[in-house]
């Protein structure tokens, strides 16, 4: 029997085509605007960082589970079984001991980086340790040896055994009672066994590594409750989550535990990004029971989980991956479609490639929709020019004296109509960067710093963490209301744009285009989320002193570094932007000012030297009919553009990658429609 192919393999291979392509058509445009002297620098730098973003996109999936579940050897199944050997260790007991990365930068060597649990008494998060490599512990990988691969990847597996006050000083939390799933257990010999790493990153050159997929494996309950940064970052960054179970114990209350204050913390359970497994279903086959009885079981199973979760049974795929990745490696077709992990990979691929094409798509249309109406708007300049110019040629057929001055007249007029809007446009630009100087003021990164150097001293002689909860509220209202201010001044500043934009286009007769838009509103859902999450934490928290104090710092440290975080984002896109919001308008002014030039110049050697009318009047209409051909070329290239953006990933034709790359190197939340002009204004 044929083996079943992976099915998530192949549909990450269509999203990277279809990136490919989108690659190719973008930087066909890129180079018809600066071949046609239709594009300024700042849009030449957007489509350049649209290029970049998405040839550095990423898929991030994140497996959470407690230990014991098989979700490294779900990894191993569903993305390295063509390797013929396990990757991740996988094996009865405790195996991944810190969160794991694995990922491909062709600019570093195979290795894998390892980052010391001593760093947890730090204040520094996972994020800004990710800057200093100095920090890990980095362990080259033979690729020449698959053995020697694997044992260096057991190094996740690593624990150390510490006095129970040495893993509350690195923040872990002890269990009280050896009942008690929320924390480590103590040994008989009075020591507790913690992870030995921080966190791992595995750099692998992969395939679908290759190809933008990042794979987040998390350690169990214990190990995420001690790194908040988990929680608050990698498992909100992910695209989507795969939240394991094992069919031989079913939800248990740990499971529970990490579904609700981890996978869910205080959202809808049934999320479109969460997927849940039950694995390990093998255990409940039986060769002296009918087939159908097994399916039943597993039914039942899977309805019981439904409920427990409260998740769509849509989300829910009972399979076996060990059984999986044995049959992938045995090329045993059959047992692969026993273990049921086809319909499993199917979903995460329905799940995961449409809602991050989406998130590409639209960030790519919204890149360049401003900049197409500026190039229409342009040629719409020229052709409009060249047609008044023609005009005005014909009247003077005739070499009539009293003509050539009116038009002389008429141009120096619009000329100086043109020199009185220049002024005010100066005057507004005046006004503009007062504006901007007030919404620097509110997203200030030192503003920020302040205000959570402040939080940190209130919450540093807080007896209670009743009252680190009441600094901490203090901490995000502040936070929101300076949020709320700079949304304030954007619309301000959208605003004073909007009538300069007007008045010149109502005064010169230039095709309607409308200043780039800035919306805050993705920062706001961001802290609001952060004040959620807060919330949900707390109400899982002792209100008085307790061991719990050392989480409650380090989450709350995450939490400040998340909101730095997000005005650091939000500070970069204001500034881009700033820069960019003239831009339209600045090349409108130059591009009207050129044409409004070269015709009175145009005029004045005519009336100076009597040029010939006639080869004037044919020099014009070259002029006139390359325009149009150039709009022509324009709506083509734009029509493909648009025809690649609205492409399903699954319909996507391979292309050769290597070609689109060198293309795209060359010359240094709804998609919008690229509406096609008429064809003559």
């Amino acid at each position: 029997m044929v083996v079943e192919t992976n099915k998530f393999e192949r549909r990450i291979s269509l999203y990277g085509d279809w990136r490919m392509s989108l690659v190719e058509s973008l930087s066909e445009y890129r180079d018809l605007l600066i071949e046609n002297n239709l594009i300024d620098g700042r849009s030449r730098t957007r489509i350049s960082q649209l290029l970049d973003s998405i040839q550095d996109d990423h898929l991030y999936v994140a497996f959470v589970a407690e230990f014991s579940r098989g979700k490294s050897e779900l990894i191993n199944a569903t993305f390295f079984s063509d390797l013929g050997r396990r990757v991740l260790p996988s094996s009865a007991g405790r195996t991944t001991m810190c969160p794991t990365e694995l990922r491909y930068d062709d600019d570093v060597e195979p290795r894998i980086m390892l980052l010391p649990t001593e760093t947890r008494q730090t204040e520094n998060s996972m994020s800004d340790y990710k800057s200093r490599p100095e920090e890990w512990k980095i362990l080259p990988l033979n690729l020449d040896s698959p053995d020697a691969v694997a044992e260096s990847l057991k190094r996740v597996t690593d624990i150390l055994r510490v006095t129970k006050e040495r893993a509350s000083e690195l923040g872990f939390l002890i269990a009280r009672e050896p009942t008690d799933d929320d924390g480590l257990q103590v040994g008989e010999d009075g020591l507790v066994e913690v992870p030995k790493w921080r966190h791992a990153t595995i750099n692998y050159p992969h395939p679908l590594l290759k190809q933008g997929l990042v794979i987040q494996d998390t350690p169990g309950l214990n190990a995420l409750g001690a790194e908040p940064e988990l929680t608050l970052g990698m498992l909100r960054s992910a695209h989507a989550i795969v939240f394991v179970l094992a069919a031989d114990t079913g939800v248990t209350k740990s499971d529970m535990s990490v579904w609700r204050n981890h996978v869910c913390a205080g959202e809808d359970s049934s999320c479109n990004n969460k997927l849940v497994v039950l694995n390990k279903v093998d255990v409940l086959w039986d060769d002296m029971r009918h087939r159908s009885e097994i399916d039943e079981q597993v039914r039942s199973q899977l309805d019981i989980t439904a409920r427990t979760l409260d998740v769509p049974t849509r989300n829910l795929f009972a399979l076996s991956a060990q059984k999986a990745l044995l049959g992938r490696t045995r090329a045993d077709g059959h047992l692969v479609q026993l273990s049921g992990i086809g319909a499993f990979e199917s979903a995460l691929a329905s799940m995961l490639i449409p809602a991050k094409q989406d998130i590409v798509r639209n960030r790519i249309s919204d890149g360049v929709q401003d900049i197409i109406a500026l190039n229409r708007s342009i040629l719409t300049r020229r052709e409009k020019d060249a047609a008044a110019h023609i005009k005005e040629i014909d009247a003077l057929s005739a070499r009539n004296v009293d003509v050539i001055k009116e038009t002389l007249n008429k141009l120096k007029l619009e000329k100086e109509q043109l020199d009185v809007n220049m002024r005010r446009f100066q005057a507004s630009r005046a006004v503009f960067a007062k504006h901007t100087n007030q919404l620097y003021e509110h997203i200030n990164p030192s503003r920020i710093e302040q205000l959570i150097a402040r939080s940190k001293r209130d919450m540093a002689v807080s007896l209670t963490t009743l009252g680190m909860r009441q600094h901490m509220n203090i901490f995000l209202t502040d936070v929101t209301g300076i949020m709320e201010d700079a949304a304030v001044e954007i619309k301000q500043l959208y605003d004073l744009m909007a009538s300069a934009y007007g008045r010149f286009q109502a005064e010169h007769g230039v095709t309607k285009i409308e200043p780039r838009k800035f919306s805050s509103q993705r920062f706001r859902r961001e802290i609001d989320s952060l004040n959620i999450r807060h919330d949900f934490f707390m109400r899982g928290v002792s209100l008085v002193m307790t061991e719990q104090n050392t989480l409650v710092k380090r989450y709350y440290d995450t939490v400040m570094s998340k909101v730095r975080d997000v005005f650091e984002r939000a500070g970069r896109d204001v500034d881009d932007w700033i820069r960019s919001v003239m831009s339209p308008l600045e090349t409108e002014i130059r591009e009207h000012q050129s044409q409004l030039r070269r015709r009175l110049e145009s005029m004045k050697r005519i009336s100076r030297t009597g040029d010939s009318l006639e080869e004037r009047m044919e020099e014009m209409r070259f002029t006139l009919d390359e325009v149009i051909g150039q709009r022509d070329e324009l709506e083509q290239n734009i029509s493909k553009l648009q025809k690649c953006l609205e492409k399903s990933a699954d319909q996507s034709h391979p292309v050769r990658r290597a070609v689109a790359r060198q293309r795209s190197n060359r010359n240094a939340d709804n998609i919008v429609p690229l509406n096609r002009p008429s064809h003559r204004s």
